[in-house]
């Protein structure tokens, strides 16, 4: 590795990680697709879009364990993947400028729920 391509991703680690950084510290810890479109082949951005992606399918899943209506139906037979993860939010990234809930600056998580609200309807919620 040449010291220019060394310095370049240092300085690309430096930034991810001051990016990681605000995102903790405020109070609204969204991120814009704009962000996500930059930085998504960082491992720290796949490693947080998985877990959104997780929380958003257990919390789904509690719903449905307390008599409320489920958002969506996720397969129990299917792995709960970061590609899965990813690969739903790339859908749904596809189909985000027509949808106009999101926003002038859409979100990643909105865009991920949305996606799998999408992906895994119900038939029977409950």
């Amino acid at each position: 590795m040449s010291k220019a391509t060394g310095n370049v991703w240092l300085i690309r680690r430096i930034l991810l990680l001051m990016l990681l950084g605000l995102l903790a510290r405020t109070a609204s810890a969204e991120m814009p697709l704009s962000i996500y479109n930059q930085f998504k082949d960082e491992k720290e951005i796949t490693n947080y879009v998985t877990g959104v992606g997780q929380g958003i399918v257990y919390a789904n899943a509690y719903t449905g364990t307390t008599g409320r209506t489920k958002l969506f139906c996720f397969p129990g037979q299917l792995d709960l993947s970061e590609g899965l993860i990813l690969s739903i939010l790339e859908q749904g990234i596809r189909v985000a400028p027509e949808r106009t809930i999101y926003g002038e600056e859409p979100t990643i998580e909105m865009i991920l729920l949305f996606s799998f609200i999408d992906t895994f309807p119900c038939t029977d919620p409950r």
